[in-house]
């Protein structure tokens, strides 16, 4: 038979399954059986949930983001301790030269030691199952960035296994095996961090970010699975398990003269690895998006946009090199997002990516463009400095410009570059009127919800007393917390433009919070019933939510504390209307109930769709009630309460009507919309929708607020706590329990016992 020759012949002869699986199993009864290994695991399970048990329902979000924030700190000492004594008690025992004369490859001994380590590890990561399985009963957990995180954290673990037990083949004491481990661990994780990278040059920034597990770690668990980060966890794996091969094949071989073939083979791809690694890992495209309804993926709405582009497009990166390394993630996220962009744009999508800082004609046209320098604060030399940068995107088509100046996170990036295409690329720009006159809020030009409406919309503000009808090219009214009552003259004129096929979006206020007696007051303006013809009436009152709202801050200059405040309601999408179908929740605060007659529904010619609702544990109390989050709340009669509603309906020509009303107008403020990302995401839908430009409206802001826990009584939330907590002591030490009984009962057999027996 012809022998297999080359490279990957030499792959094939490397591993035997079972003499592999042989290891495997040893080293992992080695794991069971030990009773340090035991103790270890429990410790660290203990800790982390601990930890994660302290903060996780004062927040009140059914989301494991906090847990895993807290592993890779506690991964950097639980992993060192298991794999101390991987090769340093083989070689402290002197039991390394007998596995050398066994007929095992060294690559096989050290791969079954390596997977032995991995599948204990992976047993603790199961242990957040349950914690999953309690926070989606209670709560609308996204499944997928579960998993993502789960991946994450077994790719991450992979690396420092591999780490460790290269750190144990270097030396014969497990205790310097784990002080080494541990220290080595702790440095790769923080290499990429500003605390290291404040003193490098620019150019080797970008470098240690990539070599740093924890940017890797981070993506991951967003839930999104990147080849490039797959490839760095299989890359580094590999070159940290070749140091504890080639450590071997020195004990195996000692100092005789000429270097083994497979030590060779082992360096050889190493270095192969170091250099894809650093080459081609940061361009291998490719990802997973497992996130509920696709977070990271862009939306059908750009999708449809960008590949019928009536013109080209020309998109153009302007980044600095010395980007501080908060900042490395947030350019390759943007890098991902325009080559998504190019590719649907089916050549009509033209990018490009520019230094400034190296070129004074490329910084005259970033500024030009619309980009500028920024400023940004560098931790260096104990303090904070001052440094300035580009990252910025220039949009033109049809010889005009759009510009992001400066990005600073990716959650709206999509949204943001969609509506600049549809705005330069289309003819005509939507009007949307803020109607004033009658005590309304007017947009300013500096609140957020103006500025990210004017990316899509020519958005003015008009006076509005009936005297003569909205301008023509009107698409949409908002009419936002009227403090007076409309004249019937302004009345008649508004359902006139409705009744024509006008879409409008309401929101008003019947509480008026008086913050400094902490006493909600009525407005009573009288504009409550602006709509009652059409159906739908705001009632007086303010509705609380005892299970699912925000926290408040109080306390005292020393000491402050995050309080649950039921008057700040996180309402849920009620339907699957296209406004909310892609929210989580919007926090509506002091906000007010919604009424609905039927009768006048079908009088008028409407379809009334919920919008958004309370959960089932809410009520609404009067609307002149104490506003302090320590007042009681009544608990009874509690049931869903309607925040937010849609009307449709046909008119004369053809036309539809769009109509959208919310019981609370401060839900749109600047504070809230930066706490709550989702209250700008319903505004923009809700616009879209109206003026029929569903595709922009099912573009999702990517920060969406996570779900809150919504348990019926102290016993649910306490079983989930609690019961995570036993169960992550107590089934360990049970299973080392039961293996300890079961090796001293197995000591005390003999050969006669087993003769006696017929063994």
């Amino acid at each position: 038979m012809k022998k297999k020759n080359g490279f990957i012949g030499s792959l094939k002869n490397l591993v035997t399954w079972r003499r592999l699986q042989a290891v495997l199993r040893k080293e992992l009864l080695a794991l069971f059986d030990s009773p340090s290994a035991t103790i270890v695991i429990v410790v660290f399970l203990l800790l982390w949930e601990f930890l994660f048990f302290q903060n996780a329902f004062l927040i009140g979000e059914a989301s494991l983001r906090p847990m895993f924030d807290l592993l890779p700190w506690l991964l950097l000492l639980f992993i060192p301790a298991i794999t101390m004594g991987s090769i340093a008690q083989e070689t402290g025992d002197g039991t390394i030269e007998f596995l050398l004369a066994r007929p095992l490859k060294d690559a096989e001994l050290l791969l079954g030691k390596y997977l032995a380590a991995l599948l204990y590890t992976g047993i603790a990561f199961l242990f957040t199952v349950p914690v999953a399985i309690g926070f989606l009963l209670f709560g609308n957990l996204d499944i997928g960035v579960v998993v993502g995180q789960l991946l994450a954290s077994f790719a991450f673990a992979s690396v420092l296994i591999a780490l460790g037990i290269a750190c144990s083949s270097l030396v014969k004491n497990q205790v310097a095996a784990l002080l080494m481990a541990a220290a080595a661990s702790f440095l790769l994780y923080i290499g990429g961090s500003p605390f290291v990278t404040q003193s490098l040059p620019a150019t080797l920034i970008p470098l240690f970010d990539r070599l740093s597990p924890a940017s890797h770690f981070a993506s991951m668990a967003r839930g999104v699975i990147d080849l490039r980060d797959v490839w760095y966890v299989i890359s580094v794996t590999a070159i940290f398990l070749g140091v504890a091969l080639i450590a071997l094949l020195r004990r195996r071989f000692g100092n005789r003269g000429g270097m083994p073939q497979q030590m060779r083979w082992a360096v050889t791809a190493g270095v192969l690895l170091i250099l894809l690694t650093n080459i081609v890992g940061a361009r291998i495209p490719g990802r997973l998006d497992l996130t509920r309804g696709r977070l990271y993926t862009l939306s059908s709405g750009t999708r449809s946009i960008v590949s019928a582009l009536p013109v080209p497009v020309y998109i153009t990166l302007y980044a600095s090199p010395q980007l501080p390394v908060q900042l490395q993630a947030v350019l390759r996220d943007i890098r991902d997002t325009l080559s998504d962009y190019r590719m649907m744009g089916k050549g009509n999508v033209v990018l490009a990516e520019k230094d400034p800082t190296t070129d004074e004609a490329v910084a005259r046209e970033a500024q030009e463009a619309g980009v500028q320098p920024m400023q940004f604060n560098v931790v260096g030399q104990g303090e904070f400095q001052m440094k300035s940068g580009y990252l910025g995107i220039g949009i033109k088509a049809r010889e005009q410009t759009k510009a992001i100046p400066f990005v600073q996170d990716t959650g709206d990036l999509e949204y943001q570059l969609t509506t600049f295409i549809h705005t330069l690329t289309q003819r005509d720009k939507k009007k949307v009127v803020f109607i004033g006159g009658e005590g309304e809020r007017a947009a300013s030009d500096e609140s957020a919800l103006r500025q990210q409406l004017a990316t899509q919309f020519t958005v003015e503000d008009g006076t509005f007393d009936g005297s003569k009808p909205l301008p023509a090219d009107t698409s949409a009214v908002v009419v936002a917390g009227p403090t007076k009552p409309f004249s019937s003259r302004a009345k008649a004129a508004l359902q006139d433009y409705l009744a024509k096929g006008g879409a409008g979006l309401f929101l008003f206020d019947a509480v008026a919070p008086d913050m400094q007696n902490m006493m909600g007051k009525p407005v009573g303006s009288g504009s409550l019933d602006l709509l009652k013809d059409a159906g739908v009436t705001v009632r007086s009152d303010i509705v609380y939510d005892l299970r699912s709202h925000q926290t408040v801050q109080m306390g005292s200059a020393f000491q402050m504390l995050l309080v649950p405040y039921p008057f700040w309601p996180m309402a849920v999408p009620a339907s699957a209307s296209p406004v909310v179908s892609r929210l989580d929740n919007v926090t509506i605060p002091w906000g007010s109930s919604l009424g609905l007659d039927e009768a006048a529904l079908k009088q008028a010619g409407y379809v009334a769709t919920p919008l958004l609702q309370t959960s089932k544990y809410a009520g609404a109390a009067p609307a002149n009630s104490p506003l302090d989050p320590r007042a009681s709340f009544p608990d009874t009669n509690l049931s869903p309460q309607l925040m937010a509603v849609a009307l449709e309906g046909k008119r004369t020509g053809g036309k539809t009507s769009r109509i959208i009303v919310a019981g609370d107008a401060d839900f749109l403020m600047d504070g809230f919309i930066r706490n709550s990302p989702s209250n700008l995401g319903f505004a923009l839908n809700a616009l879209s929708w109206m003026t029929e430009q569903e595709a922009l409206g099912d573009i999702q802001v990517k920060q969406r607020t996570a779900p809150r826990l919504i348990f019926a009584s102290p016993a649910q939330q306490n079983m989930v706590q609690y019961g995570n907590l036993l169960l992550a002591a107590g089934l360990p030490i049970l299973f080392g329990l039961s293996r300890l009984f079961r090796r001293r009962k197995l000591s005390k057999f003999t050969y006669e016992t087993l003769r006696v027996r017929g063994v």
